[in-house]
């Protein structure tokens, strides 16, 4: 198990200990049906889905494999590799046939996300199952802790409350271990609402900075994470803030916001903004430190056949801005190519677009 990235995660590190303390009980709270399990989104209520990312399937209750979640969470280093790919690879000897750097940047990206929000989702999903540590006389609370692991300075305490008809409200709190109850932060909340069979609504948020506080050596990442989603409309969506977010303190801060819409027969389009020091990869000796602004506009049909539009400015980079854009087939393969700046020669045919410039 991936214990070390696992606990520097804040609220997944947390999370994570408790479903492992629960690991030997065999009478779950939370049976298929229970208020409190159902109302938690599935993964296919809030998983982004570009075309050649495996759909994310709904596991019942339990995250499988809970062990390699920490394997995805590192999302802010994750996001800037990713996004700071783009401003060396579109030089590379990408011609018509291979595989389309923007199309790739978007899958990159969207995995990322989703290791990030689903592993969190399957854990709070998974924590709601097993036997509460305490209920409200009325029965419209659970608890569960507070509880601190051997070797933490920290004491945590999880609640999910029904708030009203399938919506329950969840709150992850922290606190150094010998401390009163007054001393509790939030590290992690939001509200989940169920409209009907797998759709609903809600929104969460991590607030990194809270639990490094507690714990600078357990909890090394700092900023915050916004996610809403919706998919009881269509098109369904998922939203992706985040503020001043980095993986550990001192490191850059990236801020970058994610917009994902997808229509019922799994066309979509994928907007994001990204502000951050994105060409570390091309600067071996750290003289490049501003920040660069990245804009990617992905859309694609069911089929899986696409366009990406990019805008890059500010930061190190040599011009004030470059624009590019692509299309690629059904096989993501790269169908058309050009940018404003001779980064790479345009090629490819622009009537093979499947989507005109936005």
């Amino acid at each position: 198990m991936a214990a070390s990235k696992a606990a520097s995660t804040p609220a997944t590190g947390a999370l994570l200990s408790l479903v492992l303390l629960h690991a030997g009980c065999t009478m779950p709270d939370g049976a298929p049906g229970d208020e409190y399990t159902e109302a938690i989104p599935r993964a296919s209520q809030v998983a982004i889905n570009v075309p050649g990312v495996a759909a994310a399937a709904d596991d019942g209750v339990a995250p499988k494999p809970l062990s390699e979640i920490g394997e995805d969470i590192d999302l802010g280093e994750r996001l800037r590799e990713s996004s700071g790919q783009l401003m060396g690879e579109l030089t590379a000897l990408t011609v018509i046939g291979r595989r389309a750097e923007l199309y790739q940047i978007t899958h990159d990206v969207s995995r990322a996300i989703n290791g990030f929000v689903l592993g969190i989702v399957a854990i709070v999903r998974e924590v709601s199952t097993w036997p509460a540590t305490s209920r409200s006389a009325d029965g419209a609370s659970r608890t569960w802790g507070p509880w601190t692991e051997a070797l933490s300075p920290v004491t945590h305490r999880l609640t999910i409350i029904r708030s009203g008809p399938g919506t329950m409200t969840f709150s992850l709190l922290g606190k150094p271990k010998r401390a009163g109850d007054a001393a509790y932060v939030e590290i992690m909340g939001g509200t989940f609402v169920g409209v009907g069979s797998g759709h609903g609504h809600g929104q969460f948020f991590i607030d990194a900075s809270a639990a490094h506080g507690l714990d600078p050596e357990g909890n090394h990442g700092v900023g915050r994470a916004d996610i809403q989603w919706d998919n009881s409309v269509v098109p369904r969506t998922v939203v992706l803030d985040l503020r001043d977010f980095a993986d550990r303190a001192g490191a850059p801060t990236a801020t970058a916001q994610y917009r994902y819409r997808e229509a019922t027969d799994g066309a979509g389009t994928f907007e994001f903004r990204v502000e951050g020091d994105l060409d570390r990869n091309n600067d071996p000796f750290g003289q490049k430190t501003r920040k660069e602004h990245l804009a990617v506009v992905s859309r694609w049909l069911a089929s899986g056949a696409g366009r990406a539009d990019m805008v890059a400015t500010n930061g190190d980079l040599p011009w004030a801005a470059l624009n590019a854009q692509e299309c690629w087939d059904e096989d993501f393969r790269r169908a058309y190519y050009t940018d404003d700046r001779g980064l790479a020669p345009t090629e490819g045919d622009r009537a093979r677009c499947v989507f005109p410039a936005p």
